[in-house]
C-alpha cells in the first residue's frame, strides 16, 4: 500500500509539471510593508525553454474603471531545469485586479477588457486569475472570461497566491499565513503544512506549498478505506 501512495503523490506531481503552455505560479498581490518599486512574478512553462510574453493587470473592482488595463509590461528568460521562471516586474496595485500571462496582443494601459476580442487584445491568454480583496468585488474579475480563474474571497487581501507545488491548484495566503483555497475555503495555517513556510517571503524559485498529503497519510488513507471495505463485506 505504501507503494501504491508514493505512485500517486509521483502522478500528481508529474501531472503538476506536465503542461508546456506557461502560467502563472507564483505572485504578490499584496506585499508586505510599505509599497516597494518592484515584486517578483513566477512563471512555469517547459523546463530549460526561452519565453517572452506580457503581464496585464486589470481593474477589478467596483469602481468606475473596472476592465481597465492599469498595468502591462514584457517578461522573458528561460526556464529553469524544474520549469521554473522568475522575473522582477514593476509593483502591482492592490487587488481586486485580475493578472493575464499572454503572448500580446493590442491592448495598451488604458484600455478597457473587450471579452469579445480577446485574442485582438491579448494575443494567446497563457494563464489568468483575479484576486478579490473585497466580498463586493467578488464576481467583477476577469479570470474566468479570459479563461482562467476567479478565486474567492478569504476575509482580506491575499499577501501571496501560488499554484500548489503537486496538484497546482490555487492556494491563497494571508498575512497570518493562514491558506485558503482557490474558493476562499480555510485549509489550515501553513505551518500544518510545512513549518518553514513564509508567506511574507513565498518560495519564488522554489518548489511552492502543497497541501496534498504526504505518502504515509495516503498510506494510511488507503489502509483505512481497504479495511472499511472488507468489514461492509
Amino acid at each position: 500500500m505504501k507503494n501504491i501512495a508514493i505512485i500517486a503523490i509521483a502522478g500528481l506531481a508529474a501531472a503538476a509539471t506536465a503542461g508546456i503552455a506557461p502560467s502563472i505560479n507564483e505572485l504578490s498581490p499584496n506585499q508586505p510593508g510599505s509599497d516597494p518599486s518592484t515584486q517578483l512574478l513566477e512563471i512555469r512553462g517547459l523546463a530549460n525553454s526561452s519565453f517572452s510574453g506580457f503581464f496585464y493587470s486589470v481593474e477589478s473592482d467596483d469602481q468606475s474603471a473596472n476592465g481597465t488595463i492599469d498595468r502591462f509590461e514584457t517578461v522573458s528568460g528561460t526556464f529553469d531545469a524544474n520549469g521554473l521562471l522568475v522575473v522582477t516586474i514593476s509593483d502591482l496595485e492592490n487587488p481586486s485586479a485580475t493578472y493575464v500571462l499572454a503572448s500580446g496582443g493590442t491592448a495598451m494601459l488604458g484600455d478597457v477588457v473587450n471579452v469579445g476580442d480577446i485574442a485582438g487584445q491579448f494575443g494567446t491568454v497563457y494563464d489568468a486569475v483575479n484576486s478579490p480583496d473585497a466580498v463586493g468585488d467578488v464576481g467583477l474579475g476577469y479570470g474566468a472570461a479570459l479563461g482562467g480563474l476567479d478565486l474567492g474571497y478569504i476575509g482580506s487581501e491575499p499577501i501571496l497566491i501560488q499554484r500548489d507545488s503537486i496538484s497546482g491548484d490555487w492556494l491563497q495566503i494571508n498575512f497570518a499565513n493562514d491558506v485558503f483555497d482557490a474558493a476562499g475555503n480555510l485549509l489550515g495555517n501553513a505551518a500544518d503544512f510545512d513549518p518553514n513556510f513564509d508567506g511574507n517571503v513565498g518560495t519564488f524559485g522554489f518548489a511552492n506549498l502543497t497541501v496534498v498529503p504526504a505518502p504515509a497519510a495516503l498510506a494510511v488513507l488507503g489502509l483505512g478505506g481497504i479495511a472499511a471495505g472488507r468489514r461492509r463485506r
